[in-house]
């Protein structure tokens, strides 16, 4: 069986429902996933965290990829996932939705996690606030309480996650507890 090697720079040129790495500007650290949607600004992923570990779901910002890439790895990857039977079903599409319409999608979610280019800190909360061209988050520490809002333009996010373990748990928590 011959393998179909394939990297770009374009991540408009790269294969839907298929696992690929990417790399990011920078050297932040490289990120595999099922790209699910995507269009000229975002790009939706099955988040694979580490080997054949699905943990929700990743909204990349299209604007710091580097390059993408789908090797040998990413191919032997995916057959083991799909072995495993994993569940794609979109949260949404984002083919057809400009940035703020994305973001109105993700302030349903209770709890996102929002990795942004000026550290290596992942923030944690709800989005309470959409503007032109930037998110208020309410955010939360690691024991359930709320924080601070803090507000990230687009251009600064690098990832937005949303359904992983982390902010599931805390999420059960809060409900548990009434802390929303």
């Amino acid at each position: 069986m011959e393998i179909e090697l394939k990297e770009g720079k374009d991540i408009g040129d790269a294969p839907l429902n298929k696992l690929i790495a990417i790399d990011f500007n920078s050297g932040k650290t490289r990120m595999e996933g099922i790209l699910l949607s995507r269009n000229k600004d975002w790009s939706l992923f099955l988040d694979v965290v580490g080997d054949y570990v699905i943990d929700g779901f990743a909204l990349v910002n299209n604007k710091h990829i580097r390059k993408w890439q789908r090797d040998e790895k990413e191919i032997f990857t995916e057959k083991v996932i799909k072995a495993k039977g994993y569940s794609s079903v979109l949260p949404f599409t984002i083919e057809h939705l400009d940035t703020q319409q994305i973001f109105e999608q993700l302030q349903k979610e209770l709890l996102v996690s929002v990795d942004v280019y000026r550290n290596d800190v992942i923030f944690v909360g709800k989005i309470v606030e959409i503007k032109a061209k930037s998110i208020v988050l309410k955010q939360i520490n690691t024991k359930g309480l709320w924080l601070e809002t803090e507000s990230y333009t687009y251009q600064s996010i690098w990832i937005v996650k949303i359904g992983t373990d982390y902010s599931n748990s805390l999420t059960a928590y809060m409900k548990e507890y009434n802390l929303y």
